[in-house]
């Protein structure tokens, strides 16, 4: 907290948010630096602790893996490389943290607990069972290339190649060629019309047209950024969905690719639409499902009731904790389903 109080101080006092972004990053290296062998001990106290409790510390090692493996099924989802969650930088100056346990537990002598381990495995799937996956309704639901929120009750839709995520303050959709198509709301603009806000910006727009979106206000201008990647054409939308929200689309194109992608990107933009009562009511989140293993079961078939559009058996692999090459296990699993779930695990 010390460091980045100083290092905001820097910014305000010689008014360079560039030299405040340097002592910002010298004090995140600072930091981590200083808690690796923290880590190391922490590591160690969480091993002794599991013992006393009558757990596996293996365990712990385990559970890392499996955040390893979401990881890097996430990065294969984005249309990154697998290998991309396992590059370090300047930044990384961690061990890997499934090294980092393991040597906590050699160190402990590979101890293991003194009464036969209890893991609890079937008591927490138990607790699981209906637990939301994924987004929330307060969050929106992105699903393939649709995005619909049940609360604000709107939607819309990206174009076939764009991934859709849902992050915490805006919709992010990339393709491969590098283009991107970013959803948010724009803060505390009761009052300002979309001209208004565009005509604020410190941004060089051009050909500002006001349009009308399936009965909302908008208005759109068009210029040319530069990214960190290169160039870009940007296209900004500002629509006023309600009286107390103002949306914004912002398109960030290659220049190599503006033009066959204006087609497809407009369409994305007259795709937002308020939905109806019935249309938001019927919207559901996704939920854990635990199921029990029946004879004749197999990861491929339970994979297939996963409510995803694609990678259903890496999913299901991955949420389950299982290798590539490890068979179906005795007992609960779970799988992901849109709706409802009953209470009964059958």
């Amino acid at each position: 907290i010390l460091t980045q109080i100083l290092a905001t101080g820097i910014g305000i006092a010689t008014g360079s948010d560039a030299l405040g972004q340097v002592a910002t990053q010298g004090a995140d290296v600072y930091l981590k630096g200083y808690s690796r062998e923290n880590e190391y001990e922490a590591d160690s106290l969480g091993v002794r602790y599991l013992l006393r409790a009558g757990y596996d510390p293996k365990a712990m090692a385990d559970f890392l893996s499996s955040l390893e493996a979401s990881s890097r099924l996430d990065a294969e989802l984005a249309g990154r490389s697998a290998d991309s969650v396992d590059k370090f930088d300047i930044m990384a100056t961690h061990p890997r943290t499934v090294d980092r346990v393991e040597r906590a537990i050699a160190e402990a002598g590979g101890a293991h607990p003194s009464r036969p381990p209890d893991d609890g495995r079937d008591v927490y799937l138990r607790k699981i069972n209906g637990l939301i996956y994924g987004d929330s309704p307060d969050q929106g639901y992105a699903r393939g290339n649709r995005f619909a929120h049940p609360k604000l009750k709107f939607e819309f839709r990206v174009p076939d190649g764009f991934t859709l995520a849902n992050q915490p303050s805006s919709v992010v959709a990339r393709n491969p060629n590098g283009a991107v198509i970013a959803f948010d709301e724009i803060p505390k603009a009761r009052n300002i019309s979309p001209r208004t806000y565009l005509a604020r910006l410190n941004v060089r727009l051009s050909d500002a047209e006001d349009i009308d979106i399936n009965g909302l206000q908008a208005t759109t201008a068009a210029g040319r950024v530069q990214a960190s990647n290169g160039p870009r054409d940007l296209r900004l939308v500002v629509i006023r969905f309600s009286p107390d929200h103002l949306f914004r689309f912002i398109f960030l194109t290659p220049p190599q690719f503006t033009a066959t992608l204006a087609d497809e990107l407009k369409r994305t933009t007259y795709s937002l639409r308020p939905l109806s009562n019935a249309e938001a009511a019927a919207l559901k989140p996704l939920r854990i499902r635990v199921v029990r293993v029946r004879p004749g079961d197999t990861v491929a078939s339970l994979a297939a009731r996963m409510a995803f559009p694609d990678h259903k058996e890496e999913r299901f692999r991955v949420l389950n904790g299982l290798a590539a090459d490890d068979g179906l296990p005795a007992g609960l699993v779970k799988i992901v389903v849109d709706g409802d779930v009953p209470k009964e695990i059958l």
